[in-house]
């Protein structure tokens, strides 16, 4: 097929012959690739969405082709948009594993997810077991609010905003911890 139209219903067979319905969102001629979405079986609110790289499929079939005022030519899919989010995710997961080489504690991994998601990614990096923010804020063990340090003097700014978010970080473990810790009764028959 040369061309889907924009919300037709199609039915594709893959090469381990798994069967995708879905609506067409997407389609790029030049690379092949069909962009579908479909309910969730899991919840109505929800949608599955697929990337299929039409060359790597045994059978494509239009189940319901919209005509006329309904149809539409589909989006071109932005390659540039998919591969900086690629990029970024393949950055990110190098990042976990550097924390992982360093034998960073579970509590200075998950500090370090904490600023990456309140930050960029870019940053928020690790030196060793050591967490830098900004280039210039440095989080060492045990990666409390006291082991917050600026690297140079004139950050403070940098530095009071990285220790507020570190106590809000203790504060949301602290609070989680009370809240999962279990109930006793202390009373004497």
């Amino acid at each position: 097929m040369d061309c889907f139209s924009l919300g037709s219903i199609v039915v594709i067979k893959t090469m381990h012959d798994d069967l995708i319905e879905g609506q067409v969102m997407a389609f790029d001629l030049n690379t092949k690739l069909l962009i579908l979405k479909n309910v969730s079986e899991n919840s109505n609110r929800l949608n599955n969405v697929y990337i299929i790289n039409l060359p790597h499929c045994k059978d494509v079939s239009v189940k319901k082709e919209l005509v006329g005022a309904e149809s539409a030519e589909p989006q071109s899919i932005n390659l540039q948009r998919l591969s900086n989010r690629v990029r970024n995710q393949v950055e990110q997961k190098k990042r976990l594993v550097s924390a992982l080489k360093a034998n960073a504690s579970e509590e200075a991994q998950n500090l370090y997810i904490f600023l990456a998601k309140m930050l960029t990614v870019e940053q928020v990096y690790w030196n060793g077991i050591d967490i830098v923010v900004f280039d210039d804020v440095v989080i060492r063990p045990p990666y409390r609010v006291e082991n917050v340090e600026a690297k140079s003097s004139g950050k403070q700014r940098e530095l009071d905003y990285i220790k507020k978010l570190v106590m809000n970080r203790q504060k949301q473990i602290n609070s989680l911890a009370t809240s999962k810790a279990p109930e006793t009764s202390s009373t004497k028959n």
